[in-house]
């Protein structure tokens, strides 16, 4: 026991007496790994194809309609996605997602799936009165 106690204090004596244990990280070092990398703005505005004076974005939900034991049949965010094209809303990205609320397990009631869409901001009040929040409002 004390020759295994003795090889620890020795090995920890010898790994210790690199320089990497008493080496002080440098503050900068994250800054200069990606100094050359581009920012997020410029990503975004070359994959959407908008420049940097684009109007502000906001994401919206609206349940998908799916109830638990299958009882509801879900919409699919292209197809619900339709209602706002027809209306001349802009979409630039949609998704389906959990609320991630909690729910009582009942069938039909709903399971908490909703499609979520990216609009401009200035189409808020339209998409509000189509029956559609704002994705911030919900509590979590």
């Amino acid at each position: 026991m004390r020759r295994l106690v003795s090889l620890l204090f020795l090995f920890s004596l010898v790994a210790c007496g690199s320089d990497n244990c008493r080496k002080q990280p440098d503050p900068n070092f994250f800054a200069k790994k990606t100094e050359n990398l581009p920012s997020f703005k410029e990503k975004t505005a070359s994959k959407t194809g908008l420049g940097a004076g684009s109007t502000d974005w906001v994401q919206v939900f609206k349940p998908d309609g799916s109830l638990q034991c299958g009882m509801g049949a879900a919409i699919s965010p292209e197809e619900m996605g339709k209602e706002l094209r027809d209306q001349g809303i802009r979409i630039k990205s949609s998704a389906k997602q959990n609320d991630s609320l909690m729910r009582i397990q009942v069938c039909g009631s709903p399971t908490g799936m909703i499609n979520v869409y990216e609009i401009q901001s200035s189409n808020l009040d339209m998409v509000k009165k189509l029956g559609y929040k704002e994705l911030k409002s919900i509590k979590k």
